[in-house]
Parts: structure tokens; C-alpha cells; sequence
């Protein structure tokens, strides 16, 4: 049977002048013992503009979720460092000032 692991919320601001319609930011995790399974990421903005007034026409979208292998090789032993890339897209009409990230990892 299939075990599910969750991590978050994270949460992150992305500044007074928030990410703009179309913007994207690229967070990682790391390092990660092991990422053996399938791995989503799920992205939740806050209604609230940079601005402070609350408004309706947010979306935020984890566009790219990638593991990167880094071996490193020292003499016959090889060891691996586990990385996880999250790309969020600002794909609404509004500026987001708060995302909120969970990250989930399905292993067979």
C-alpha cells in the first residue's frame, strides 16, 4: 500500500510590490535524504493585494516540480544530495503579495 508524506505549509512573501500577473519564483528544499516516489507541489495564494485590500482574482500555480540528483563521488564511495525545485506562477489577474506552498510525496 502506498504511504503519502506532507510538508508545509511554507510560507512565503514575496515583497512589497508582490509577483505580478505572469511572475514566476523558483524556491528549493534541500538537502532531502531520499525522494523516492512521486512528488506534488500546491501553491495557495492569499486574497490580500501588497496593497492591503482584499480582492477575489488571485491564482497561483506550481508550475514545475523537479527533483535534481547530485552525486558526489569520493574515491569507490558515491553518496547523492536530493534537491526539490518548485517553480509558482502568478497565473491570475492580480498581484500576489503571500503564497502558501504544501508539498506532498506519494511512495509506492
Amino acid at each position: 500500500m502506498a504511504t503519502i508524506d506532507f510538508w508545509g505549509p511554507y510560507f512565503f512573501d514575496m515583497g512589497a510590490q508582490g509577483l505580478p500577473t505572469g511572475g514566476a519564483k523558483t524556491v528549493s528544499f534541500a538537502p532531502v535524504s531520499t525522494f523516492d516516489g512521486t512528488v506534488t507541489a500546491t501553491a495557495h495564494p492569499d486574497t490580500t493585494s501588497p496593497s492591503g485590500t482584499a480582492h477575489d482574482k488571485t491564482a497561483v500555480w506550481a508550475q514545475e516540480a523537479y527533483i535534481q540528483n547530485i552525486p558526489h563521488v569520493q574515491g569507490d564511495l558515491v553518496s547523492h544530495e536530493y534537491v526539490l525545485w518548485v517553480t509558482m506562477t502568478n497565473t491570475g489577474a492580480a498581484t500576489v503579495r503571500y503564497i502558501t506552498l504544501w508539498i506532498s510525496l506519494v511512495k509506492p
